[in-house]
Parts: structure tokens; C-alpha cells; sequence
């Protein structure tokens, strides 16, 4: 993992050293080990380096191929290594080095701006082509590295984090207005920032920048058409065996030890399981153990589980009671991050991180994105009802109504039905009956003025997959909540110098997870049936057996407290800029706190979007007014 950040001056003026500079310095966290800085003409490229594969511990960044004219400055891992260097000795192309920014500079070589589409793995990088005069750049299929940009008009920039753009002169603070209202309501855009002069590139995003043009474009997608079909349950478990055990395998590429973070639920032990199989087996030497956390909020101890997933593999497991902040240290995020603060959950880890990097674990494994993919939908019900397979349709709805975690959480005739409208008609019904998606603290002028129902229910079509079920869990994946949360993820984790690497959200298990009969993910009433019958030997009874998960939502309730009674809504600036009823934002902190308080687990619903009011409040006075003045 690294940072980066990349100056093109589009009006040929020299590029100013310094000011790299202090774009590079902004997100220093992000490459403890050096920071080097690259200019050529208009041109400027800056990396600063944390080592995770033997690798990247000599590398040198920015790459640069003088004789080629290209410079290149890459954030990321690639997991096809070996696929790629067969392809290279073909092509007859070597890379100048043996960094994985070198393989990916050899493979924009062979294959120019369609490189992207051949490499596996979570990256972000720019690419400098003198002899073409263009910037080329691109973002990993799900957006597991983050790629923040901005094309003005005499100037384009980008680099890891937004802090970086911050710091150049051509930057301003904006609001982006439209953006501001999603996240007062739920986001949906995948490039959009609370910032009008700063973007996002999409996950599997590709930009071409030139003098005269910028072209911004995908460089893949799933295909919708891909069916996997076996005769015998076994056979789906087999496949999956093979395809998460590599994931698992290619991520254990470190130059330090490598840590789990073990939950104690069947994704997280699964990847424990795996990689420290393979660590006996001789396929890897990477030290493997487990980092757990514990007693955070009233749900979140998972002790007697993760002691058994620790037991059966014989590894080492640290356990580390959720960090718990003041609410000045959201502000401080703020100001830091030039950024809404992450939420409450994404600081509990704290103590755990700082730990890792000290003792010299900089790599963690998660389970993230297991749910996703094999977790199942219940749309499937939808597909039934379509398909006109009433038997099979009622022993579902039978099955779902004994199990929690299988309730359907809408009244049965909407999801059967519901779906099978084009969103389009889905909209329209919606604005009709006055059920538009803003939510009652967004004032309706500003809803109005910035067309939010517009932004969280786009014109776009839904994706053309075979079951509406596979369009539901792709629509989920792919959503602007979901890159944002993965984005978070990264950058919370690189702010103690840790690269978080994900075995489940793999191209190939993601690819594998979304061509799979949904009856397949569950059977019987216990979900991820696919994932437990392919991880069986790796689980104990207990977590093999396992139906619940951790609830982290009693988390964002102390901060959400401290805030409000500190007086966070007084003098309100999202009130004063006319884009809240402060009122009914106390209205649903009161709802909260009363069902919270007796007992009523409805209450999680609703504090997401009040810690995400607070926190765009948060953002105004420490992110905006910080340059003095507020621009609309």
C-alpha cells in the first residue's frame, strides 16, 4: 500500500515542485518508509512507500522507463503476477524491475490503456506517456484503492486521498451541494465528493487526460450472461474451495507477518483457516495469526467463538477492546482528512492497529465481502413468484419466517412484486404517493433545488441478470453507500500504516459469486450454505454452525450523544445554509434514544443517517470554513 499524487499543468507552465510536495506530505501516513517526488516539464508524480511484499521493500517510486518516456506512480498489489509474466515473456517485454508498479508499467506497454483490464488485484495508479502527451490512469474492479481527481482548466490532479488536491492552489472547498444532500439522505454516486472541485474515479474507472480532452470510461464489467451450473451441491463447493483458497494465497504475499481479523464468523475463520493451511502445507511462509476485537457495544463480543477458531488452527490471537473517541477527535478527522469524519465504527480498531504496525504486522486480512456474495437475497422470492413456482415459493416464505436473519423485512406482496417494475415505473409509483426518498430533516426547497429524488433514484437501467435476485446483490455491491464504505476502509486503515486485503472480494469470487444459483447460497434456512460446505474442514462445529452476527450500531450511539449535548446543533451550518430542519434532526434522536432505551432494535435503522447529518455538520465547520470562506 502507498500514496500517491500526480500534477499535469494543461497549459504547458512548469510544474511547481514544492507544491507536489505538500500534496505528497498531505498523506504522508500512507508511505511511511520514503516519499520521492518526480517532475518532468508540466508534469509532476509523487509516491511515498509502505512495504508490504518483499517486493516493494527496494522499490523505488515514482517508476519511471526514461527511454520510453513514461513515469508512472502506482497504490496497490497485483495478485496475477505469474499469469502476467508468462504474458510478458511472450509479448517479449520484461519489466525493469521486479515491483509490482514495474509490472503494470510493462503491461501499459503491451498493451497500452487496455492494460487495466488484464491485472488482478487493488490498485490505483497514473501513468505520465510523454511521447503521447496524456495521463493515464485507472482504479481496481470493486474500488478497493481510492483514486480522488481534479481537471480544471488549466490544471489536472489526482492522488490517493482528497487532502492531497486540498493543497494545491487550484482547489477550492466548494460545496458540492447535490452531494451534500445524498449524504443527508443515503448516497448514491460513485464519483461524486461533498466537494464541487474534486471527483471520484468510478471502481473499474479509466481516465485519459490530455491538453485537450479528458475521457473518463470503464475498462470492465461483469457479464451479466455468466451461468455456473453443476450437477451436485459438491461440485459448487469445489469450485469455490479453489478459488477462495488462492485469494487467499496470493494475498499472503508480505514481507511481514500478516494478520486475520478473526470475528469468529465463517468468512473471517475461513480466511484464518486457509492461511494457515497453507502455511503448513509449505505453500506459504508467511506468518499467519489472528487480531480480533472484543466487548465494543452491547453485541459485539464474539470471544467464545474466536477462541475456537484459534484453537483449531494453532495460531497466535490478540484480542483488543473497541476504541471509543471523543467527539472533538471526529473533528480533528475532519480537519486532517479534508473529509466527512468516519464513522464510529471505523475508529474501534484503533488500538489494534497501532499494535500491528508497532509489533510489524502492516498486513490484515479481512472476511469482508463474504456476505455479499454468498449471503444470499430475498428477491430470490421475486424469482419464484415470476417463474410461477408457488410450491417452492411457499416453503421459502415458510423457512424465512422461523429464522431471524431470513425475515424479510417488507411486506411479502412488495417484494414479490415490487422488483418486477423497471425502476423507472419504480420512481415515478414512488414521487406519486410522496414517498421520494428525502428523508423529513431535508428541507423540501433544498431537495428541491439540487433535485435529490433525481440523485437517489438515478434514470439509469437496472443490470440485465438473469434473476432479479443477481441484480438486487450486484445493484447493493456496486452502490454509492458500498464504494464509499470500501474507500473508508482504506483510508481509515492507512492512517496507521496497515494495507487491509480482502480474499472474498477477489475478481474471480466475486465473478464466481454472482453466477451461482441463489439456492445455492442458502439451503434450509441457514445461509452461505455454498461458503460452510466448501470451508467445512477449516470451522469449528459451533461457527460452522453459526447463524447470528455482531450488531455494531449501539457504537455511533455515545458519540451521537456527546455531540448533540455539546451543542454540535446550535448555530447549525447545515441549518443556516437552508438544507436541514435542525427540529426534526432532534426529532429522530429522540425516536432513537426511546427505542434504543426500551429495547426496540429498530432504532440501528436510524442511526446511521443521524451520525451522517452530524458528520456533514462536522465537515462544514472544520473541512469548509477552515479557507474562510464557504463557496456555493
Amino acid at each position: 500500500m502507498s500514496g500517491f499524487v500526480a500534477v499535469f499543468n494543461l497549459d504547458g507552465r512548469l510544474v511547481d515542485a514544492q507544491i507536489a510536495g505538500r500534496m505528497l506530505t498531505a498523506i504522508a501516513p500512507r508511505g511511511p518508509d520514503a516519499s520521492h517526488v518526480w517532475t518532468s516539464g508540466a508534469v509532476a508524480l509523487g509516491h511515498c512507500l509502505l512495504a508490504t511484499t518483499p517486493e516493494s521493500v527496494d522499490e523505488y517510486q515514482p517508476h519511471e522507463i526514461a527511454e520510453a518516456g513514461l513515469c508512472m506512480a502506482f497504490d496497490g498489489r497485483l495478485d496475477n503476477r505469474e499469469e502476467l509474466a508468462e504474458q510478458f515473456e511472450r509479448e517479449r517485454v520484461m519489466p525493469a524491475a521486479r515491483s509490482d508498479a514495474a509490472f503494470v508499467m510493462t503491461a501499459y506497454r503491451c498493451w497500452g490503456t487496455d492494460c487495466a483490464s488484464r491485472l488482478l488485484g487493488d490498485f490505483a495508479f497514473a501513468i505520465w506517456d510523454a511521447k503521447r502527451r496524456q495521463m493515464f490512469c485507472a482504479r481496481d474492479v470493486i474500488g478497493l484503492k481510492p483514486f480522488y481527481y481534479h481537471h480544471g482548466p488549466d490544471t489536472f490532479l489526482c492522488a490517493s486521498e482528497p487532502q492531497a488536491l486540498m493543497a494545491h492552489p487550484a482547489v477550492s472547498r466548494r460545496v458540492n451541494e447535490g452531494m451534500v444532500g445524498e449524504y443527508l439522505s443515503v448516497v448514491t454516486s460513485t464519483t461524486d465528493t461533498p466537494f464541487a472541485d474534486v471527483q471520484r474515479l468510478a471502481p473499474a474507472g479509466r481516465l485519459i487526460v490530455s491538453t485537450d480532452r479528458c475521457r473518463v470510461d470503464t475498462y470492465w464489467a461483469i457479464d451479466t450472461a455468466k451461468e455456473i451450473r453443476y450437477s451436485r451441491q459438491a461440485e459448487y463447493a469445489e469450485h469455490l474451495h479453489e478459488i477462495v483458497r488462492d485469494a487467499v494465497r496470493v494475498r499472503l504475499r508480505s514481507c511481514t507477518p500478516v494478520g486475520v481479523l478473526l470475528s469468529g464468523g465463517v468468512d473471517s475463520s475461513s480466511v484464518l483457516g486457509l492461511a494457515t493451511a497453507l502455511r503448513r502445507s509449505g505453500a506459504v511462509s508467511t506468518e499467519c495469526n489472528a487480531w480480533s476485537l472484543v466487548g465494543a457495544g452491547d453485541v459485539l463480543d464474539e470471544s467464545p467463538f474466536i477462541a475456537q477458531v484459534v484453537h483449531k488452527n494453532g495460531c497466535r490471537g490478540r484480542r483488543f477492546p473497541g476504541s471509543q473517541f471523543p467527539a472533538e477527535d471526529y473533528h480533528r478527522h475532519a480537519r486532517q482528512r479534508a473529509d466527512v469524519p468516519c464513522p464510529p465504527t471505523g475508529r474501534l480498531m484503533q488500538m489494534l492497529k497501532q499494535t500491528a504496525y508497532a509489533e510489524g504486522t502492516r498486513t490484515l486480512l479481512s472476511g469482508l465481502w463474504g456476505d455479499e456474495w454468498f449471503g444470499g437475497s430475498y428477491y430470490h422470492c421475486t424469482d419464484l413468484f415470476r417463474s410461477g413456482r408457488w410450491l417452492a415459493l411457499a416453503r421459502e416464505a415458510r423457512v424465512r419466517s422461523r429464522v431471524p436473519e431470513l425475515t424479510v423485512p417488507h411486506p411479502l406482496a412488495k417484494v414479490l412484486t415490487w422488483p418486477l417494475l423497471s425502476r423507472t415505473m419504480r420512481k415515478r409509483i414512488k414521487i406519486m404517493i410522496g414517498r421520494d426518498g428525502v428523508p423529513a430533516w431535508v428541507r423540501p426547497d433544498f431537495a428541491r433545488r439540487i433535485a435529490l429524488a433525481d440523485r437517489l433514484y438515478p434514470d439509469v437501467p437496472d443490470t440485465a441478470f438473469p434473476t432479479i435476485a443477481q441484480r438486487e446483490i450486484y445493484r447493493e455491491v456496486t452502490g454509492g453507500v458500498s464504494v464509499l464504505g470500501t474507500e473508508e476502509d482504506d483510508r481509515v486503515m492507512a492512517e496507521f500504516g496497515i494495507e487491509a486485503r480482502h480474499p472474498f472480494a477477489d475478481r474471480r469470487v466475486m465473478e464466481f459469486g454472482m453466477a451461482i444459483p441463489d439456492q445455492v447460497r442458502w439451503r434450509d434456512g441457514v445461509k452461505k450454505a455454498v461458503l460452510r460446505d466448501a470451508m467445512r474442514d477449516y470451522l469449528p462445529d459451533d461457527v460452522g454452525a453459526r447463524l447470528t452476527s455482531a450488531e455494531a450500531s449501539s457504537v455511533f450511539l455515545p458519540p451521537i450523544r456527546e455531540c448533540i449535548d455539546s451543542g454540535l446543533l446550535q448555530s447549525s451550518r447545515i441549518e443556516r445554509h437552508g438544507w436541514v430542519d435542525v427540529s426534526e434532526v432532534r426529532r429522530l434522536d429522540e425516536t432513537i434514544t426511546r427505542r434504543y432505551r426500551s429495547g426496540d432494535l429498530s432504532y440501528a435503522r436510524d442511526v446511521w443517517p443521524l451520525w451522517s447529518t452530524l458528520a456533514v455538520e462536522i465537515w462544514m465547520r472544520e473541512a469548509v470554513e477552515t479557507s474562510g470562506t464557504v463557496e456555493e
